[in-house]
Parts: C-alpha cells; structure tokens; sequence
C-alpha cells in the first residue's frame, strides 16, 4: 500500500485458488505454493504498513473490534493490512473500513468450499490498481473499493 493522505488506509491481503473459494469443501485449507516471487511480495506488503493484523476464527471476539479498527485507522500510525480471517475482513468490509483488497490467486481448482468474499450485504464495486503474474502462475492484483460504502 502506498502512503495514505489524512487518516491510513485498511488493506485485506487474500490468497485464494482459481475458482473463489477460500478453503476447501470440508474446510481444509491448502498451504499455497509460495515461491521467490511471492514470499518476496508477500514480506514487502507487510513491511509497508504500520500495524499488521492475522485474522483467525474469533467468534464473540469481534464483537466491538471494529470499532477499536476505526479508531486505529482515525490515528495517524500508517496503514493497516489485514491477512486472512475472511470474517473479519467481511465485518471490517461491511462497516466501510476496508479501501483495498490485495488477492493472490493460485492456478488451483479446490471444488467448493467458502467463497473468498461470503456474502456481502450489498455490491462491492472493485476498480483494479494492479495486477501481476508472479512464479508458479500465481496472479496477485491490487483492487481499490469504490463507492457505495
């Protein structure tokens, strides 16, 4: 992510597989195939932010968490990338805190599972900054949220 003007930025960093889907149908989750290329993005976004969060399954954790991001976000502390904790990213996503998504898609077919965005509320209109090809086919684009939050 870049620098931010008056407040930071709240970026979510996803890998996903070809077909959307964020684990597999039973709920596995396949490491990626992490390359060179890769890592080295992968370690070059989180060097760029000024708080770095890893989401997990947090249950009634979220509860007011989104408020504490907000906060976070109105100080003057640099960026916030979070990576992983599709539902966090979801609630982050649904109460308007999230500007960027970074996903990774890796040229894999897992057949069902949890889509990578689940159900949002209401249409996310996405414009692309940034796409590349990394090794091992990965795809990784950076898309900017626009409007309707």
């Amino acid at each position: 992510m870049a620098e931010a003007p008056a407040a930071c930025r709240t970026g979510a960093a996803r890998l996903r597989p070809t077909d959307g889907f964020i684990d597999g149908p039973q709920g596995e989750f396949d490491r990626p195939s992490m390359g060179p290329q890769l890592s080295a993005d992968s370690e070059g976004l989180g060097e760029r932010v000024g708080i770095l969060l890893y989401g997990r399954p947090v249950g009634d954790m979220m509860v007011g968490l989104p408020g504490e991001i907000a906060a976070l976000k109105a100080e003057d502390g640099g960026d916030i990338l979070l990576t992983g904790g599709a539902a966090l990213a979801a609630a982050l996503t649904e109460a308007g805190l999230v500007d960027e998504y970074h996903i990774a898609v890796h040229p894999v077919v897992l057949g069902g599972g949890r889509p990578l965005f689940g159900r949002p509320p209401r249409r996310l209109d996405l414009r692309t900054e940034e796409s590349r090809t990394l090794d091992r086919g990965v795809v990784v684009t950076r898309y900017r949220l626009v409007g309707g939050r």
